[in-house]
């Protein structure tokens, strides 16, 4: 049994210069999971490479149109008739090996999945996929990489000390295939963002293809609409004093009802304009946990904790059982990802007059907060150096499949075959019972296509969420180590967040005072952060130079 909250420290952790796609303490989420928390930071130097030039692929028109900002392209349905990205078959008719976590359960195997027998034949080439359950997946790799028998393709999100120099021995350098206009070869690929492409270069040079992710990573508050406007708390808080009292206006305990279903530090911080992780002003870096306005946002959660305005198992509970709160109503607002948003929608329409929106942080004191971007990427593939001589068909398979929301490919890979794993209502493709357990074969953690909004017969749905991304997008910030490399945070950096993840939750929770953050701070500085504050400044300077 858990005995703490999984901490806004430990989303946003100390460890952006690792790979630690399904470690709370790296990339924003307690769960590694399909719906695509995550990310993956670009490597030292990552400024020295020429970057793949973007061509944006004219695909299919938007019904909500993002922005370059960051809003992403929304769709009412699926587009009838999807035209096709690609000609001829990608592959060369020999199987492409391929390692890479299950997003949940394993599979079935080709001979019994229609669509993986569907999508190995349109490839051209066989994935044959070694596939490794999440929680399992750090030891697999670490073992894999050690015995040198890593496959051609092998997804990288796990927690890999001295990253940039496993990659250099391992990984075929695809610079001279994808760099600047060379990836105009392969229009998909090209279609990915160039924020994107950043998060797949190390000293210099491009040694993976990433999975996009957008905003989707980054984390919202999400709340029940339908249960604020029945209990006429609909006013949209414009501090934190006023978030205080709608929280403990909507709480009933006797009605099994709290506002909160974990304590929100991000939604929290945010209100006190923290940095999102690490921020930079004129080559100086400085951490969220030195800042000083990090005491004010420690004791506003403990005014919330202290409210019994957070449902009272939080602590002892993860991220799944809070969903479940939310989706019950037992819990009126929830901090999740901006990509679980479709899950809670599909979830939603069981739930009569279900409504669902997202509060973007007001000022702690008034006026607007902030609101953190998570990482562009979920994670990167890397080509082994072996498989060099097949470097052309591989890249020609991850073009078929990173292939754009909307097109034929699309459909395939994400729903897999008609009147199998999908039937259509109208145009939108409506996953069987089959499909639903098929479809796991998906090659999500491969590659593919930037981040679109879509949620099957849900215009409403895809209007509030495209309306929430609107309004938080303005307020955005990003990591300033993003796109750097820290050998401490690699080696040593989720050590030290756990002690500071711990700290949190006994000022919060009331067992130690707000003053105990200094000390906390400066053993941190002594043991972690200073030496991962100049290895940061050090990487910064060599960007900004090259």
């Amino acid at each position: 049994m858990k005995t703490f909250q999984k901490s806004e420290l430990s989303r946003r952790g100390i460890l952006r210069g690792t790979l630690a796609m399904g470690v709370i303490a790296a990339f924003g989420a307690p769960l590694l999971t399909a719906c695509g928390d995550g990310g993956i930071p670009a490597g030292a130097n990552a400024g020295n490479a020429s970057l793949p030039t973007f061509v944006k692929f004219p695909g299919v028109t938007a019904d909500l149109p993002g922005t370059n900002a960051g809003v992403t392209d929304g769709y009412f349905t699926y587009p009838a008739n999807p035209p096709k990205t690609t000609t001829g078959i990608p592959g060369d008719g020999k199987p492409i090996t391929v390692m890479m976590p299950a997003a949940g359960a394993i599979p079935p195997a080709p001979d019994q999945n229609a669509y993986a027998q569907e999508l190995n034949k349109r490839l051209g080439s066989e994935l044959k996929v070694a596939w490794t359950p999440s929680a399992d997946w750090s030891q697999k790799l670490a073992t894999t990489i050690a015995g040198d028998q890593l496959p051609d393709v092998f997804n990288l999100l796990n927690e890999t000390p001295d990253f940039p120099s496993m990659l250099e021995a391992k990984a075929l350098d695809l610079t001279p295939y994808l760099a600047g206009d060379a990836i105009k070869k392969y229009p998909a690929l090209a279609n990915i963002p160039t924020e994107s492409w950043r998060g797949a270069v190390f000293n210099g040079k491009i040694f993976g293809l990433p999975i996009p992710r957008g905003i989707t990573t980054s984390r919202i508050l999400y709340r029940r609409e339908d249960i604020l406007e029945q209990l006429g708390a609909t006013a949209v808080p414009t501090s934190f004093a006023e978030f205080l009292e709608l929280c403990e206006t909507v709480t009933e305990p006797s009605k099994n009802r709290w506002a909160l279903a974990s304590l929100p530090m991000t939604f929290v911080q945010e209100m006190y304009q923290l940095p999102n992780n690490w921020s930079e002003h004129d080559g100086a870096f400085s951490h969220l946990f030195e800042h000083e306005n990090m005491k004010a946002a420690l004791e506003a959660g403990r005014q919330l904790v202290a409210a019994k305005v957070v449902n009272p198992d939080a602590f002892a509970s993860a991220q799944a059982q809070y969903k479940k709160w939310f989706d019950a109503g037992t819990a009126v607002m929830v901090e999740d990802s901006l990509s679980a948003w479709q899950g809670f929608q599909r979830r939603g329409v069981a739930i009569p007059g279900f409504k669902m929106a997202a509060y973007p942080a007001p000022g702690a004191d008034g006026g607007s907060g902030s609101f953190w971007l998570g990482d562009p990427n979920h994670s990167i593939s890397a080509i082994n150096k072996k498989s060099k001589d097949r470097v052309e068909t591989i890249l020609n398979v991850f073009n078929w499949l990173a292939s754009p929301f909307g097109t034929e490919e699309d459909m395939l890979r994400q729903y897999g075959v008609e009147g199998l794993d999908y039937e259509l209502d109208g145009s939108d493709p409506i996953l069987t019972d089959q499909g639903t357990l098929e479809i796991k074969a998906n090659p999500v953690y491969l590659t593919g296509s930037p981040a679109t909004l879509y949620i099957s017969q849900g215009e409403d749905a895809v209007r509030a969420r495209h309306d929430a991304e609107e309004a938080l997008v303005p307020l955005a910030v990003k990591d300033a180590s993003n796109g750097l490399y820290s050998a401490t945070a690699s080696r040593t950096g989720a050590q030290q967040l756990k002690s500071m993840e711990a700290l949190q939750n006994d000022i919060v929770q009331g067992r130690k005072p707000v003053s105990a953050w200094d000390a906390g701070v400066k053993d941190w500085q002594g043991k972690a952060g200073d030496k991962m504050r100049s290895e940061y400044e050090e990487a910064f300077a060599q960007l900004k130079n090259a």
